[in-house]
């Protein structure tokens, strides 16, 4: 790929959350999760500010960061456990067939 073609693979884009604005240089193709990312933190900064409304932006941060955190290490978990009960299943499914 020449060089011309792979700066155009990157592009800036503005994105505002937490009262603030970012424009990271990303691949065109990353566009709409970036995006979808910045909406994510943002409502959940919402939801923390009407439950918290007296807390400051740091508290309403740091309590999405927890959230965040605590959603990926849960989808890891379940991830895990589908991927022990297939392997679990494939093992059955081959003794089965040595019958």
């Amino acid at each position: 790929m020449n060089k011309e073609r792979m700066e155009d693979d990157f592009f800036n884009i503005t994105i505002n959350f937490a009262e603030k604005t970012f424009k990271p240089r990303i691949k065109r193709s990353q566009e709409k999760l970036y995006r979808n990312a910045a909406n994510c933190v943002e409502n959940k900064i919402q939801a923390y500010r009407k439950k918290y409304p007296k807390q400051d932006m740091d508290t309403h941060l740091s309590l999405v960061s927890l959230d965040l955190a605590l959603e990926l290490l849960k989808e890891k978990e379940d991830k895990s456990s589908v991927r022990l009960r297939i392997e679990k299943l494939v093992e059955e499914l081959e003794e089965n067939l040595k019958k």
